[in-house]
């Protein structure tokens, strides 16, 4: 083992126009998040190590961009991401008001406290809540 290779390629539903391509080493044996998105007309694909970082009563949130600089506030703590980007662990003690998005608070009140989410945002709202396990 050791070089196992995981080859993904996104294509445009509607258009079957291919969108990204990637080539990625890792241990098939470990599970990974995959999302493919769509930015200025490309499908892309972001991938990453599938986790969870639960807390008792808190959201753990990773969220992934979907456009370009896009701030956000975690329980007071300013990050900014770039389209495609992920980032780490987050966390928020309440489903309302304490998650930012360029300003604007955001509704996050479909996940569960005490356990682990990821939250697809783009620069006007949240896209998708997903358990992260």
């Amino acid at each position: 083992y050791g070089d196992d290779r995981l080859v993904l390629q996104a294509f445009d539903r509607q258009t079957g126009k291919p969108g990204e391509y990637l080539q990625i080493k890792a241990a098939l044996d470990k599970p990974l998040h995959v999302v493919a998105w769509s930015y200025q007309q490309q499908v892309r694909l972001t991938v990453w190590r599938r986790e969870t970082s639960s807390i008792n009563g808190s959201y753990r949130l990773r969220v992934l961009s979907v456009a370009d600089a896009v701030q956000l506030v975690a329980a007071g703590k300013p990050l900014t991401l770039k389209a495609g980007e992920v980032s780490d662990w987050l966390s928020v003690a309440n489903c309302t008001g304490e998650l930012v998005l360029n300003n604007k608070p955001v509704d996050i009140c479909q996940a569960t406290a005490g356990l682990s989410f990821v939250v697809i945002v783009n620069d006007q709202k949240v896209l998708a809540v997903v358990p992260a396990s």
